[in-house]
């Protein structure tokens, strides 16, 4: 019976020393189990903050996670949060001047972020294009409305504007080639205008030599009632010009019709003096 106890007593130590290991090692087990259940759950929720947006959130998580484990990883999402933060600061302020319609200003804020941006650089790249087109169409309304005032420089202005972010704009070309033509007929429309004005004073003149120097007769009423009738032509062009744009085909082609009667009224006047 002695003999017994002392065998179980010998025993007793081994296995206590195995229950004491095991306990250890399952304790350590389910630590390290934690550790990286919490590790996995801050970095999948600093994913979701980033996903959303929310840069700040993502970067204080990715920072903690670094308490549970060193992961190089992590320290570059941790620079990533911070650089899409910077840029993402930039294209809102980007989209702010394009909404109050500061277009130029909107293009050199989205220019600013690069392809580290990630998404903000592709939207920005898309911004970039939609600012383009407004301020185009913007300036294209207000070269239409100078050139309907007859401000031909103000309307290059404009369109050279346009010609700077996009020098390929056919239709900013055309509208130039058709300013610096109507501008080349204004000056020739101004000296035939000019020219046009000597003419009745010349024929005044004559009329008065021819009849100062002959008697009215049925002839001479005849003339002038032909002369009558082309003064009152002229005067009807004169005023329905006042009403066409200067550099169009229509005016042109009015001022061509009155510079016609205008010459014939001074032939009808040569025939009256012969």
């Amino acid at each position: 019976m002695g003999k017994i106890k002392l065998f179980l007593n010998k025993r007793k130590f081994p296995i206590l020393i195995l229950v004491i290991l095991a306990l250890v090692i399952i304790g350590f087990g389910v630590y390290g189990y934690n550790k990286v259940q919490a590790y996995n759950n801050l970095i999948t929720t600093a994913n979701k903050y980033m996903d959303r947006d929310d840069y700040d959130k993502a970067s204080a998580l990715f920072e903690q996670s670094l308490k549970y484990k060193e992961d190089s990883s992590v320290e570059k999402n941790i620079k990533l949060a911070a650089t899409l933060k910077k840029f993402k600061e930039i294209y809102d302020d980007g989209v702010k001047l394009a909404s109050d319609k500061k277009y130029l200003g909107a293009i050199e804020k989205f220019k600013t972020i690069d392809k580290s941006g990630l998404k903000w650089y592709s939207n920005a790249q898309k911004e970039i294009k939609e600012c383009k087109k407004q301020y185009i169409a913007q300036n294209m309304h207000l070269a239409n409305d100078a050139l309907k005032n007859n401000k031909y420089d103000d309307a290059n202005k404009y369109l050279d504007d346009i010609l700077k972010i996009d020098s390929n704009n056919e239709d900013a070309k055309n509208l130039k080639d058709s300013i610096d033509e109507a501008m080349n007929q204004k000056q020739e429309n101004f000296k035939s205008e000019e020219e046009a004005k000597q003419v009745p004073q010349n024929n005044a003149e004559k009329a008065n030599v021819k009849s100062n120097s002959n008697p009215i007769n049925d002839k001479t009423n005849e003339y002038a009632s032909k002369m009558r009738e082309i003064d009152n032509k002229i005067y009807e062009i004169e005023s329905q010009r006042e009403g066409m744009y200067s550099g169009s085909e229509e005016n042109r082609q009015a001022l061509q019709r009155q510079i016609d009667l205008l010459k014939q009224k001074n032939d009808l006047i040569d025939q009256m003096q012969k």
